[in-house]
């Protein structure tokens, strides 16, 4: 018998393994040239400036949340429509889950309910652009400038999306991609954080390496420019070991070229589901608000 996959990633053999022949012939399988070329790359293709790669979305997220001051004693309201890796960072850095109601039909959370549940310990909102289609970005852009409350979006089923044709990092305070195994753009594993504060991202630069800014200590191959230990971790900006790698960023360069036709085909296929359920009691096509450009992660 015959199995068919539901889902495989697209995986371009021949130019991956010439990207990952030029990583382990240069010896250097850390954070390097391969690394920046990818960060060129995608920042390109995002249109974007202020952006951070990371070994996984979850520590794009862990960044993100410890910038809005997440700590016990401190909530984030969220949407129990999602993957684990969503709200565990919450929990790990000791903040309280508060869920919020979703849009039936978006299944993205309700900027109305959000309100609701703010309080005086509510440190971030976190939404998902939930199968590639991003929420109502205008309206929690809105709820958040006017409580003072910042916006973490969890981005990573949406690469490539847009709301207003404009990237969605321009409507939250931090953006978070995934380059997981199974994501449109796969990295084996990986992922980004956009930053719309300057202070922040500079901030971010540091917290995904220990608390140094590495961009400002070591040079494009990952060699230092100066002696290690001219480099200061400032005091409550000790940070992680989230930066991307060269072997993950070797695959995602080789990923690049095809991005455009690999969001073409999840559209297309899109289009059929939506098509073949256009008229069925049973089953309702997931919503695409009219702001928004889907990247239909299915």
């Amino acid at each position: 018998m015959t199995a068919y996959p539901m889902f495989k990633v697209h995986i371009s053999t021949d130019a991956a393994l010439a990207e990952l022949r030029q990583v382990f012939e240069s010896g250097f399988v850390n954070e390097g040239v391969q690394v920046s070329a990818f960060h060129e790359a995608v920042s390109a293709f995002l249109g974007v400036d202020q952006l951070v790669l990371t070994n996984s979305c979850t520590s794009s997220l862990t960044i993100a949340l410890r910038l809005c001051g997440v700590e016990p004693g401190t909530e984030v309201i969220t949407t129990p429509m999602t993957c684990v890796a969503t709200n565990s960072p919450i929990d790990n850095l000791g903040g309280k889950i508060v869920w919020a109601d979703i849009d039936p039909n978006t299944a993205c959370i309700d900027p109305v309910d959000v309100e609701r549940k703010i309080t005086p310990a509510t440190r971030a909102i976190m939404c998902v652009a939930w199968a590639g289609t991003p929420c109502d970005l205008d309206a929690l852009d809105a709820l958040a400038k006017r409580r003072g409350v910042p916006v973490i979006h969890d981005a990573a089923h949406a690469f490539g999306a847009t709301w207003q044709g404009r990237p969605l990092s321009d409507f939250s305070d931090y953006t978070c991609y995934s380059f997981q195994a199974i994501k449109h753009l796969s990295c084996g594993d990986g992922g980004a954080i956009v930053c719309r504060d300057p202070d922040k991202f500079v901030l971010a630069r540091k917290l995904k390496w220990f608390g140094y800014d590495r961009d400002a200590y070591k040079d494009e191959k990952g060699d230092w420019k100066g002696q290690a230990w001219s480099a200061d971790i400032d005091p409550g900006e000790v940070g992680y070991k989230f930066n991307m790698n060269n072997v993950a960023a070797a695959i995602g360069l080789s990923q690049m070229p095809h991005i455009e036709g690999i969001l073409a085909a999840h559209r297309r296929n899109a289009a059929i589901y939506d098509e073949a359920f256009a008229n069925s009691r049973f089953v309702r096509p997931h919503a695409v608000p009219d702001q928004a450009v889907s990247t239909y992660c299915v």
